[in-house]
């Protein structure tokens, strides 16, 4: 339409060219369409595949794995054939539905997600073939494997055939804490949890069996609070600062043919027993934990009981360099005391992992 103002060979230019830049653009819709291609372009789709790949040079990391996380409704296995997989949010195991994970798979996880089990979960991987759930990006952390309240407790003795949640043969890093069990009593055999902030966490009168892992580099290796009593045994705890083992707010775990070693850090404890705390103490070697190889803490209100940690190897045979190790009411009256008499005058070949 003509408008006052302009002439009309003005007009009829401007038209004219127009029309031009819309046939050599192919369409505003065929743009919008590249547009949105080229941004998927450095993402693999939710079912596996591949993503549409976008000549636009990025620095962005391509990371290659099918993605996976919300719900699951039905029993589901995660196979070696489709491994890595890359868990972007939660993944939740809903109760009475089972996840089950074949050796060899690999789990990357994002920062601030985690496996959250209310169900079945069977993570069984060989020696020579574990599973691993690692962080998704260098330097993150995840949130780690949650068994909650609703999780099936492991009903026998045969660690591969039995029913219930078992975490065997199985690589975990990089997590905030790397298995939580809250009132559950699965079994956590054979693995390798490190460099995370808590390696194990028993909560909430959790016990489960907890035997034959490596727990190395974690700021706290085992926690146990809250009236739990998981049974530790043939385990190595290792670490250069914080704590082997955790016992707080009346648990009361089995801790038994063991290794606790601090590599001689002062910034390390071996065990630390706090508020009520009762554990069992015998057969383990507990050595060379610059900040004490058993102390008791004591908050104001908070109980302190007597322990019981005979017939351990304490690094030594020298009584009085035992006690010097040990921190208990004989460095403050209000405290329990620790008692490491008789003790094991030779390293205990068989408490540890292997």
């Amino acid at each position: 339409m003509y408008k006052p103002g302009y002439s009309r060979g003005v007009l009829l230019s401007v038209i004219c060219t127009a029309l031009l830049i819309t046939l050599g653009c192919g369409g505003g819709e065929k743009n919008k369409e590249s547009e949105e291609t080229a941004h998927a372009g450095n993402e693999s789709t939710s079912h596996g595949g591949h993503a549409p790949v976008s000549t636009h040079k990025s620095k962005k990391e391509t990371i290659k794995g099918k993605r996976i996380g919300g719900q699951i409704r039905q029993d589901t296995t995660l196979s070696l054939q489709e491994s890595p997989y890359i868990l972007t949010r939660d993944l939740e195991i809903l109760p009475d539905v089972k996840l089950a994970i074949e050796p060899g798979v690999v789990v990357k996880v994002a920062a601030y997600s985690g496996i959250i089990v209310r169900g079945n979960f069977h993570a069984i991987g060989e020696k020579d073939k574990p599973i691993k759930f690692t962080s998704l990006k260098k330097g993150s952390k995840w949130d780690g494997i949650q068994l909650k309240d609703e999780s099936f407790d492991y009903d026998s003795e045969d660690l591969i055939e039995g029913f219930g949640c078992i975490i065997k043969y199985c690589e975990i890093e990089n997590a905030v804490i790397g298995i939580s069990c809250e009132k559950t009593s699965p079994v956590l055999s054979n693995n390798i949890i490190k460099n995370g902030e808590e390696g194990i966490k028993c909560y909430n009168e959790a016990s489960p069996l907890i035997t034959k892992n490596l727990i190395k580099d974690n700021l706290n290796g085992i926690v146990c609070i809250d009236f739990s009593s998981p049974e530790i045994k043939y385990n190595t705890v290792i670490g250069d600062e914080g704590k082997g083992i955790v016992c707080v707010n009346h648990s009361s775990p089995l801790i038994e043919y063991n290794t606790v070693f601090g590599a001689g850090s002062t910034w390390w404890s071996g065990i630390m027993c706090q508020n009520g705390a009762a554990p069992k103490i015998r057969h383990n070697n507990i050595y060379s934990n610059g900040g004490q190889n058993i102390k008791q803490v004591q908050k104001p209100g908070e109980e302190s009981l007597a322990i019981n940690a005979k017939n351990n190897w304490w690094g030594t045979d020298d009584e009085k360099i035992i006690a010097n190790t040990i921190y208990d009411k004989n460095d403050r009256d209000n405290l329990g005391e620790v008692n490491y008499l008789p003790f094991v005058k030779t390293k205990i070949k068989d408490a540890n992992h292997l």
